[in-house]
């Protein structure tokens, strides 16, 4: 990645120098690279996060009850979660402390639902495209991999690319139809 920004970056700089000079890719390079949709994805990623994890607290509250937390995670992420939990908990006051529930991330809300994919979470997390089509659950929950990925990369110095933008609209549209980010 760091080679191909060096290349482009002196194309850019012979480009505006010598208007001829125009190299194959080098516009498209630059249009994904701008960070145009930076600052609007950040916002949708981070209420579509906030409505995963609700969403997916309220569902597993509903189907196991009181005993959600346990029951509803696979034994890995339950793990991780508490792990988490007692490293960032360790030096905190009491009243400041975080829930193991509070830890978790995209990638992990994916193997919640897909271990709870059938009686829990194939109705509403399979794509409206998808619903009729057969398939894998891994490969019906394919869009919260990469949801995750945009995530994880948007918090780092990364592009946002027009169709990953287009993605996170898609999303955003069939998840939070009511929000506006115009």
């Amino acid at each position: 990645r760091g080679k191909i920004k060096y290349w482009r970056t002196l194309q850019k700089e012979l480009n505006s120098r010598c208007k001829d000079f125009s190299p194959q890719g080098m516009m498209k390079y630059w249009e994904d690279n701008d960070m145009r949709y930076n600052e609007i994805s950040y916002r949708m990623i981070r209420d579509l996060e906030l409505y995963i994890k609700g969403d997916c607290k309220k569902k597993l509250k509903a189907q196991f009850g009181d005993d959600w937390f346990k029951k509803g995670l696979p034994k890995k992420v339950y793990s991780e979660a508490n792990t988490l939990a007692i490293e960032k908990n360790y030096e905190k006051m009491a009243g400041e402390e975080v829930e193991p529930w509070d830890c978790l991330n995209f990638i992990h809300y994916r193997e919640i639902v897909l271990n709870n994919w059938q009686n829990v979470f194939e109705k509403d997390y399979t794509l409206p495209e998808d619903k009729k089509r057969s398939g894998k659950k891994a490969d019906k929950t394919k869009w919260m991999e990469k949801l995750s990925r945009i995530r994880n990369e948007n918090f780092h110095v990364y592009s946002v690319t027009e169709d990953e933008f287009k993605f996170l609209e898609k999303i955003q549209m069939w998840l939070l139809p009511n929000n506006s980010y115009k």
